[in-house]
């Protein structure tokens, strides 16, 4: 094999290469510019029009940083933010942790969390779920639910409203669905601390941040309702983007999401700031879901 052969492909090789590079960089360039309108949602909380009003401040910060429109869209349910997503009605989506790991499945790894908030209250990302229920339902602990007892989970796909609890329930040897007398998926965490605090149910599983602003805002009685456990830190929820969006809007999102301004209410609630996230952090709660698996079979 000739030296010039050898430096004839090599010339042929670095300048396919470079052409490859620069399809990339201008489809991203031509991508960017095709967006016109960036929608984000939301997992459901409080009624849709709530959620969006009281986080406008938030709306109006990205879309001052990304020189479009910006969206807001409050999914009926969990699965419904996923699925705007996957199907690209959504690029950007506040999603916990477990959801972020059911919507990595479904989209097949084309989703990737961009930055996590720094919750003010901890200054720490992560948070906890916990078990509560009320104070006159003789339950103090999660060992005490039983064949009488009724329970709200705040959505399938949820961490702290379903996967983290089931899972504590699971190393009890409880079951749920098979040894309580009803359980109760309310929608979302305000709906369940609702049914606990009208007495609905006897407990749920939900976390200690929507429990607190629950009573904060007077939507339950500190008084009414005592927390029986509380899970160890969970990875905070991301904010997720499509891992196929443009580089150009992704840089534009992180520059806006680690500097937000005061007075800008986060989706997030009560957040001081951004910081990056990587997929590795949620590797926790796929060991989780595993197990959780492992155990219900």
């Amino acid at each position: 094999m000739s030296a010039n052969y050898l430096t004839r492909n090599l010339k042929r090789i670095g300048t396919s290469a470079v052409v490859a590079a620069l399809a990339v960089l201008f489809s991203g360039v031509l991508m960017a510019a095709e967006l016109k309108v960036l929608t984000i949602a939301l997992a459901p909380n409080e009624a849709p029009d709530i959620e969006i009003k009281k986080h406008a401040t938030m709306t109006k910060h990205l879309e001052k940083h990304l020189g479009i429109p910006v969206k807001v869209q409050v999914g009926i349910d969990y699965t419904a933010v996923t699925e705007a997503l996957r199907n690209n009605h959504a690029q950007v989506a506040y999603l916990g942790p477990f959801g972020y790991v059911l919507a990595y499945e479904a989209m097949n790894g084309n989703v990737e969390p961009l930055v996590v908030g720094v919750r003010k209250s901890t200054q720490q990302t992560s948070y906890n779920s916990v078990i509560i229920a009320r104070t006159d339902s003789g339950i103090n602990k999660p060992k005490d639910f039983g064949k009488n007892s009724t329970i709200s989970f705040s959505d399938p796909a949820s961490t702290s409203g379903f996967l983290i609890p089931s899972y504590r329930f699971a190393q009890l040897g409880i079951d749920p669905q098979k040894d309580f007398k009803s359980v109760l998926f309310a929608g979302g965490h305000v709906a369940s601390l609702t049914a606990v605090q009208n007495g609905k149910v006897d407990g749920a599983g939900t976390n200690l941040p929507s429990l607190e602003r629950a009573i904060e805002k007077g939507m339950v009685k500190k008084e009414d309702i005592k927390v029986i456990w509380k899970s160890p830190d969970i990875p905070g929820s991301p904010i997720t983007i499509r891992k196929d969006l443009p580089w150009e809007i992704k840089y534009k999102l992180i520059k806006a999401f680690t500097g937000i301004p005061e007075g800008v209410d986060t989706y997030e609630g009560k957040m001081s700031r951004y910081q990056p996230a990587f997929d590795e952090q949620y590797d926790i709660i796929r060991d989780v879901k595993a197990k959780l698996k492992d155990k219900q079979k």
